[in-house]
């Protein structure tokens, strides 16, 4: 009878484990329009100059006080917009949403649960999609930093969480403990007893 019963709910079980994510790409689709925030509005403008100025000029000029791989990013949906005809606006939208697709991407090949890449994806609609900040550029890094320290590759992490600091300065926040992770199995003896103090 288990089995059964099994075979009969195991459609309806992977359906909602699927719904998370189908539901966050089209809320975030549906976002794309939308305004944002007062910040986008300062985004569009740093592009702009980046555009009139030259990269380096540009970003001294807008008196952008990002770290460089951010002005980068919108300089890219610039040049995108500029290429394919779109409005300013919709290329950053645009922008934020491939990261977030990107972000949800990494932590499905991470966890290999559609479930969780879902909710994750879900639960940052709102703050890229929708109100359109920049915190969503520095995600893929990040979640690769984690990524390769979980399997122990050091200086991967290290290059992923230099280009996640070079796009936004808050996650910096994390080094200390980035750095105690790391160093951790090499401050264990080998028979695994901790060192006496």
């Amino acid at each position: 009878i288990e089995r059964a019963v099994t075979a009969r709910t195991a459609p309806w079980t992977s359906a909602l484990r699927v719904l998370p994510l189908v539901l966050a790409n089209v809320l975030a689709v549906l976002a794309l329009p939308l305004p944002g925030t007062g910040d986008v509005g300062q985004f569009l403008r740093w592009t702009i100059k980046m555009q009139e100025w030259g990269l380096v000029e540009g970003y001294h000029v807008g008196n952008n006080p990002y770290p460089p791989l951010s002005p980068l990013w919108l300089a890219g949906g610039g040049w995108w917009a500029r290429l394919t005809g779109i409005e300013p606006h919709a290329a950053l939208k645009l922008l934020l949403f491939v990261m977030l697709v990107a972000s949800a991407g990494i932590v499905l090949a991470w966890t290999r649960s559609l479930l969780f890449a879902g909710l994750f994806q879900l639960a940052l609609v709102l703050n890229s999609a929708a109100l359109g900040y920049l915190d969503v550029l520095f995600l893929p890094p990040l979640l690769l930093t984690f990524w390769a320290l979980q399997r122990e590759h050091v200086a991967l992490a290290s290059f992923c969480f230099g280009l996640t600091v070079m796009t936004k300065f808050q996650p910096a926040v994390l080094a200390p403990l980035l750095v105690i992770h790391a160093l951790g199995p090499a401050c264990t003896p080998s028979d695994g007893k901790a060192s006496p103090v």
